[in-house]
């Protein structure tokens, strides 16, 4: 498989995964944990699809998808991840790179 197959792969896997958390209310949300992962299978590589939630300050929940496939022989690691920020009052949004970087993504 090229890397853009790789990739594209990838992208479907986590795309997958937030269009499920869409769907979530900020109470669903706020029930989840704050970590859980899978061991998923990508090209035949082991990766890991990981859900991180995080609440904001505001009391808005932040809920992060990655996938990090692994690199190097295993010694380093690649991450792809999306996240969405859910609000109280039913709003749901993507979350924005500083958002992201601000709770270690």
């Amino acid at each position: 498989m090229t890397n853009s197959a790789h990739d594209s792969d990838t992208q479907r896997l986590l795309q997958s995964r937030v269009a499920e958390l869409r769907r979530l209310s900020h109470a669903e949300v706020a029930r989840l944990p704050e970590s859980h992962g899978d061991k998923v299978v990508i090209d035949g590589r082991k990766c890991s699809l990981t859900t991180f939630v995080h609440k904001l300050p505001s009391g808005e929940f932040l809920a992060t998808v990655q996938v990090a496939r692994p690199r190097l022989f295993g010694m380093l690691s690649a991450h792809t991840e999306h996240g969405l920020v859910f609000s109280a009052d039913g709003g749901v949004r993507d979350a924005v790179l500083e958002e992201l970087q601000n709770t270690g993504g």
